[in-house]
């Protein structure tokens, strides 16, 4: 889950490192660069009008545009078409969940960033709203490459403040308006599934 303003300049940082680790995976289920194209038109035809459509009803689209649209492999074009930006999340039906057209659902979202930019802006917001933390914190929680995360970290430094514990360096804000604030209200913090407050510290 992300603020629809970061969604496309998120996007564009880590869908190269997932489009290559797809690579080998995409071949074994016949989905070349032309299929991939045709699976692209059929989801932005059928989403157009401003529809919000269930997986399910994705599959028929794509299987009347002769794509592949059962199993793992409608699992790798959704993927795809949300790593392109093309798909969103959508609201949903009942209980079940749906996908809509990005640029309907996020059109103020900022344009992507040069790289560097990039990763000194997610190192940044990292260590705000997580630090004390390392780099290698940042790297696995972004799934960047260590290098990737030194880089955005020897950007953002500047505004981050270094501890070192046991000769390890943790990073954190140096902004006061990143701590929590604290008043009559209870202050409720929402987690994605796999975070590493549930699965690490």
């Amino acid at each position: 889950l992300v603020s629809p303003t970061d969604v496309r300049w998120l996007l564009a940082l880590v869908a190269p490192r997932l489009y290559r680790s797809y690579t080998r995976r995409h071949a074994e289920l016949g989905l070349d660069a032309a299929t991939l194209k045709r699976s692209r038109a059929a989801l932005e035809k059928a989403l157009a009008p401003g529809e919000h459509l269930t997986r399910d009803e994705l599959s028929s689209v794509l299987a009347r545009a002769r794509v592949p649209s059962t199993g793992p492999a409608l699992s790798h074009l959704l993927a795809h078409a949300e790593l392109e930006g093309v798909i969103c999340s959508g609201a949903p039906r009942g209980k079940k969940a749906t996908h809509a057209l990005l640029a309907l659902r996020a059109p103020a979202a900022r344009p992507p960033l040069p790289l560097e930019e990039a990763l000194a802006e997610l190192a940044l917001r990292y260590f705000q709203s997580r630090g004390p933390a390392t780099v290698a914190d940042l790297a696995w929680w972004a799934g960047l490459t260590l290098t990737e995360a030194r880089a955005g970290l020897a950007a953002a430094r500047s505004r981050l403040v270094p501890e070192v514990v046991d000769g390890e360096t943790w990073w954190r804000s140096d902004s006061p308006a990143a701590a929590p604030a604290i008043g009559r209200s209870p202050r409720v913090e929402l987690l994605p599934a796999f975070d590493e407050y549930l699965v690490a510290y």
